[in-house]
């Protein structure tokens, strides 16, 4: 078996996108290889008490402020300004715990009297159990209730990455507000989209030499919309790359084993949608040959056709999916 290089989680940690950075692992077209990821608050609360490190983190001192720490960059050979980035995800290993927080002055319950226990700072704990893989992979969320009468609640884990893209073209951009800003652009960021998941590709457009592949923000499990914190995590990812020559897509693509899904970020709601919407059907008839007008009908009238809204970040932007079946492809 080949040792798989590996880029290994070290401080100090990064927070932005940015085509300076120098890589630290060079790797061929085709060749697995392994990303060690920190969680989204840096390392600092690994304890029930840590809490209440949350206000006092320098890493909130900064604006943005200073979530999201990436690992990278990766170069990747044969990819040029111009190409499409192909990024298979082979695994994602959570770590044996996870935790959400509650940040005060951070989410949507941030100001509602309402919700005063929701306003912070806390953490939750949970508890990551191994699946049949002998790994968390695969493995169950244990999660802890107020009541300790009452049993947790388990469901199975549902690893993906949060923040991944390639170097943007000019700018460095932060790793928390991602895609969000004046360069949004099809080179990826925080997305917080769950389909970015083991068995998925992802496409991402290449501005530099190398594409530069950033990835981080690990979630052991997220519900739609991210409405708080997802199970952030420290984890492991496996990937490999290919690369599509002299390509252009509009925005980041996932394509899964049963669907393909066009993402999209930004706000108004209903703006994003529409242009992944329009998206997906460019997709459609440049790819899998629709003609325009059956693609726009088939849209309309197909009872698969999703929207996935990934992650509601009140009141700056929203990331979403327009998604189709492959079997009507």
């Amino acid at each position: 078996m080949v040792k798989r290089q590996r880029v290994p989680l070290k401080k100090p940690y990064n927070f932005v996108f940015d085509s300076k950075i120098p890589p630290k692992m060079t790797v061929k077209l085709g060749e697995e290889f392994e990303v060690e990821t920190e969680d989204a608050l840096g390392g600092h609360l690994r304890k029930g008490d840590d809490y209440v490190k949350i206000e006092t983190m320098p890493e909130f001192t900064r604006r943005p402020v200073e979530l999201n720490p990436i690992s990278g960059p990766v170069y990747i050979q044969g990819v040029e300004p111009g190409d499409v980035v192909f990024v298979d995800i082979l695994d994602i290993i959570p770590a044996d715990f996870g935790f959400t927080p509650i940040v005060p002055g951070f989410g949507p319950l941030k100001y509602d009297s309402r919700w005063p226990k929701c306003q912070g700072p806390t953490v939750r704990f949970i508890k990551h159990l191994p699946g049949s893989s002998g790994t968390t992979s695969d493995g169950k969320a244990r999660f802890p209730r107020d009541n300790p009468s009452k049993p947790p609640l388990e469901w199975n884990l549902a690893p993906f990455f949060g923040t991944v893209g390639v170097a943007p073209d000019r700018e460095a951009i932060s790793s928390l507000t991602g895609p969000y800003v004046s360069s949004k652009g099809a080179w990826g960021g925080n997305l917080d989209a769950r389909d970015i998941k083991k068995g998925a590709r992802l496409w991402l457009q290449a501005y530099h030499k190398g594409g530069l592949l950033f990835v981080g923000d690990c979630h052991a499990s997220q519900g739609d919309g991210e409405f708080g914190f997802a199970n952030e995590t420290p984890g492991l990812g496996v990937f490999k790359c290919e690369v599509s020559k002299n390509m252009r897509i509009p925005y980041v693509r996932v394509d899964k084993e049963d669907s393909i899904i066009q993402l999209n970020s930004g706000r108004p709601l209903d703006m994003i949608l529409g242009e992944a919407t329009l998206w997906l059907m460019e997709w459609l008839v440049n790819d899998y040959g629709f003609d325009q007008q059956e693609c726009f009908n088939f849209i309309s009238t197909c009872p698969d056709f999703r929207y996935n809204v990934y992650q509601i970040f009140s009141p700056d932007h929203y990331t979403v999916g327009a998604e189709i079946p492959k079997k009507y492809l």
